[in-house]
């Protein structure tokens, strides 16, 4: 494979012709992209790229993760009898969550930002360019009321979003509240800081509102976090922990 004179690379989206192709090796995406058919719904400026060999590093780094926390869980102890029922019960939940976890698939997004210089990116063979359709629908999924989906309005704040599908659940990580772009850049947002930047909501935005763990153990709690964050940038979608 390292000697291949080719690549093959799938075309999905807002594209005519021919949705799988081959080119020389070293072909790179601006290439690619300056030579695509476009549909006239396609949005140019947030074509998105996956690649099997990021998904995969990604899966390997979420499964080390799951396999500490895990071990930390199965660890844990408590000084009374009382306090060890409790930690059995939360322990089973977590276990739980973690089998859930390992289920998840990365997709191996690769984030094209406005600066990236797309004649430095070289292809690689199975790699997947998706040229998303032009969106006028903001999504909220997660630890909402009613998650789901709600037309782009100008000046709307992601609160004002957030109250549109009911408010947070007492389940939300307020704290940890992710906006999503169409070509997959991730802005974080902290809805509960006095000191909160707004952040401008554009059209075709995913709003994703993770879990907060309640546990005992700031470790355990902190492990989880960074578990739903990452599982929440890598795939798309948000793990309920319970």
């Amino acid at each position: 494979d390292h000697n291949a004179y080719e690549v093959t690379v799938n075309l999905e989206g807002e594209v005519g012709g021919t949705h799988t192709l081959v080119f020389p090796k070293g072909t790179t995406l601006k290439e690619v992209l300056e030579n695509l058919t476009y549909s006239h719904l396609a949005n140019k400026n947030a074509v998105q790229l996956y690649r099997k060999s990021i998904a995969k590093l990604q899966k390997q780094l979420l499964d080390a993760q799951l396999k500490d926390l895990e071990a930390r869980v199965l660890t844990a102890s408590s000084v009374t009898t009382g306090g060890a029922a409790i930690r059995k019960e939360e322990a089973q939940l977590i276990l739980d969550f973690i089998q859930r976890a390992k289920k998840v698939q990365p997709r191996g997004r690769v984030v094209l930002n406005n600066e990236t210089n797309l004649s430095k990116i070289i292809l690689e063979s199975d790699d997947t360019i998706f040229i998303p359709k032009k969106s006028n629908i903001i999504t909220i999924q997660g630890e909402v009321k009613i998650p789901g989906a709600q037309t782009y309005v100008p000046g709307y704040k992601i609160d004002d979003y957030i109250k549109s599908v009911g408010g947070f659940t007492d389940r939300a990580d307020r704290e940890h509240v992710l906006i999503i772009r169409q070509n997959g850049k991730i802005i974080t947002y902290d809805a509960d800081s006095f000191f909160r930047k707004n952040v401008i909501i554009l059209p075709g935005d995913s709003i994703l509102v993770l879990g907060k763990p309640n546990s005992e153990n700031l470790q355990i709690t902190k492990d989880i976090t960074q578990i739903l964050y990452q599982i929440a940038v890598s795939a798309g979608v948000v793990l309920r922990l319970f």
